[in-house]
């Protein structure tokens, strides 16, 4: 399968989870943009190519972006990056880890990162940016909302409804 290049936002211990994951799925990882980091500085083999002013480089039909900014409470980080860069042009590609269990008819949406371990049951329904965390679980029926985090090992019960954020 051919895929885009990506460039990585964020360089912390999500988006390295990620890094994993986007090598085992065969993509090629151009960068990370991060300014809280050094040019040249590598995280998980991926160099750091500076701060998201070096976006305007690339062509959107050219490269896709990943958000690998993590999410802690009070931390708005992710909310705020996602707000700025949606309304651009570039492409938020779904990651759907190969250890993960999703069934044919769970709705993904733009952006939604389903990682290793992750089970997903019937009836589905994942908006955009959400993030399935590693061993995590969401049962029957459930909805999750745009920009919804679940964090590693947490459980969903089924016909739950999560909204946005």
């Amino acid at each position: 399968m051919i895929h885009i290049p990506v460039l990585m936002l964020g360089g912390g211990g999500h988006s390295r989870v990620l890094i994993n994951e986007l090598f085992l799925l065969g993509h090629t990882i151009v960068g990370i943009l991060d300014p809280a980091m050094a040019i040249g500085d590598t995280v998980s083999g991926v160099k750091v190519l500076g701060s998201d002013s070096k976006l305007s480089a690339y062509q959107t039909s050219e490269i896709d972006l990943i958000n690998g900014i993590g999410r802690l409470p009070k931390n708005c980080s992710r909310t705020k990056l996602l707000k700025e860069r949606v309304g651009s042009e570039f492409n938020f590609p779904a990651i759907r880890s190969k250890n993960a269990i999703v069934p044919e008819d769970t709705e993904i949406s733009e952006g939604v990162q389903i990682l290793s371990g992750a089970v997903i049951q019937i009836g589905v329904s994942l908006g955009a940016h959400s993030v399935i965390n590693t061993g995590s679980s969401v049962d029957h029926d459930c909805i999750l909302g745009e920009n919804v985090w679940v964090s590693p090992g947490v459980t969903v019960c089924g016909g739950v409804t999560l909204e946005d954020n």
